[in-house]
């Protein structure tokens, strides 16, 4: 892929934030996916996975058990590391929990990040399709 290409998926030169939740707050972040006008799936990252169920009401869609990092429960109290771009560290998209994050640094622009993984991984095989279940 060339740096354009690239561009045109991360046109908006936002940064990257890094910020510390607490599992209580990731469950509500994930929660959040159905409180907008459309639904706006977060994608997971390399050994984070849960299940959400459609047919329940809002709030209730991500069980807290269902939510693993490592193959590991989530711990409700303890801190864990989120990166995830400017745009949503602010609230963006209705993602208002992670405003809460504490801890906050400021990396590379998203596009550059995403040059500099290419690079890495080249060749890059898509990862594993089971990071995030719906079971109805």
């Amino acid at each position: 892929m060339t740096f354009g290409e690239l561009f045109a998926c991360q046109p908006f030169s936002n940064s990257l934030v890094t910020l510390t939740l607490r599992g209580l707050e990731i469950k509500a972040l994930l929660e959040q996916q159905w409180q907008q006008s459309a639904l706006r799936i977060l994608h997971a990252s390399h050994g984070f996975a849960y299940t959400w169920h459609a047919g329940r009401p809002s709030g209730e869609r991500v069980p807290f058990d269902e939510i693993t990092l490592d193959g590991k429960a989530l711990d409700p109290a303890a801190s864990y590391r989120v990166t995830v771009n400017s745009f949503l560290a602010d609230g963006g998209d209705g993602f208002t929990v992670l405003k809460d994050g504490t801890d906050r640094r400021i990396g590379d622009f998203d596009v550059a990040a995403l040059d500099h993984y290419f690079a890495a991984h080249d060749p890059l095989s898509p990862g594993p399709l089971d990071r995030i279940r719906r079971t109805d």
